[in-house]
């Protein structure tokens, strides 16, 4: 059986069981157009009574008035059957006298026999009568047969209202279950669902922790990285500073030959100039710094000839003079030199 959406069932069951009570209703209606109605008995007329009134000939009156009695008739009949009493007979008029006053002896005397006006004789209408209409009374059998009729037609309304209500109530079973099914399948599929998303979380968990690891491990790896990089830098730092500090101690220029002059001293101005050494041989120790151009600066008399005028002069005519730079790597560098002098005066 392939199931039925829960959207679709409900508008299916509703229209089956609008099909049902519509149908109920016109086998209703077709019961009772098949029921004939009751007969209905009516009356049967009553022909009224005709009554004729009849003029007495004996008056002795002279003169008759004119009378005419109408008969009188019964109304129609009633609903009900009644039969009509017999009218009674209406009393004879009495006949109007005309005294006759004798004032005139001309007048005629009352004759012996008297004149009595013959009365036209009434002929009365004729009573139209209502059509009576003829009413079949059903038999005792036939009264059976309609009742077994209205029974069976009573116990087949009935019969379709209970397959009626037990098709319906299978319907509804019949959906109860669908929608069982559907629940549970539903139920499976949220089931299912929440497994999924219950897996992608862990998932998204683990992954999530793995990147942390990572990104710790990177940065720990980064942080090291940074901290080789100080260090290095630091010992770097320490050797440039160490080497700075190397290149601007002074190096040891070593002893100063003749080779090592770019420019010698020139001491013709106090090889002539007395001095006082008197014959004596003066003699000077001397310690300078020699740049990387050579040029010598920052002298300083290390060992004194014993006459400060001589001292001072020859240190003015070694500054002027420039010696070859003294060399760390092959490269120029700063140095200290130390340079002895004689001189015979």
């Amino acid at each position: 059986m392939n199931p039925i959406t829960s959207h679709s069932s409900p508008y299916k069951l509703i229209l089956i069981v609008i099909g049902l009570v519509v149908s109920l209703h016109v086998l209703t209606a077709m019961a009772l157009v098949m029921i004939k109605p009751q007969p209905v008995f009516e009356p049967e007329e009553v022909t009224p009574i005709e009554i004729e009134l009849v003029t007495p000939t004996n008056i002795k009156e002279a003169a008759v008035v004119k009378e005419q009695a109408e008969p009188m008739t019964k109304p129609a009949a009633a609903p009900k059957a009644q039969v009509a009493k017999e009218s009674k007979p209406v009393d004879k008029p009495k006949p109007v006298v005309k005294k006759q006053t004798v004032n005139d002896d001309k007048k005629a005397v009352e004759p012996k026999n008297k004149i009595v006006e013959d009365k036209p004789k009434v002929t009365p209408q004729p009573i139209k009568k209502q059509p009576t209409q003829v009413v079949n009374i059903p038999t005792q059998q036939e009264l059976a047969a309609q009742k077994l009729r209205e029974q069976r037609q009573r116990e087949l309304a009935a019969q379709a209202e209970a397959e009626a209500a037990i098709q319906a109530e299978n319907l509804r079973k019949q959906h109860q279950a669908q929608r069982a099914e559907q629940d549970k399948a539903n139920a499976a599929k949220e089931a299912q669902k929440i497994a999924a998303e219950r897996q992608a979380q862990a998932d998204a968990q683990a992954k999530a922790e793995q990147q942390a690891k990572a990104a710790a491990e990177a940065l720990a790896a980064k942080q090291a990285a940074k901290r080789a990089l100080e260090q290095a830098a630091q010992q770097q730092a320490v050797k440039e500073a160490a080497a700075q500090a190397a290149s601007n101690e002074p190096a040891d220029y070593g002893n100063i030959g003749q080779s090592s002059w770019l420019r010698e001293p020139v001491f013709t101005s106090i090889q002539n100039k007395d001095y006082g050494f008197r014959g004596v041989e003066a003699a000077i120790r001397v310690s300078m710094v020699v740049d990387a151009s050579g040029n010598i600066s920052n002298i300083k008399i290390s060992k004194s000839s014993g006459k400060n005028a001589f001292d001072r002069d020859f240190v003015k005519a070694l500054s002027r003079a420039k010696l070859n730079p003294a060399t760390r790597g092959n490269a120029p560098t700063k140095s200290i030199a130390n340079f002895s002098f004689r001189m015979k005066l």
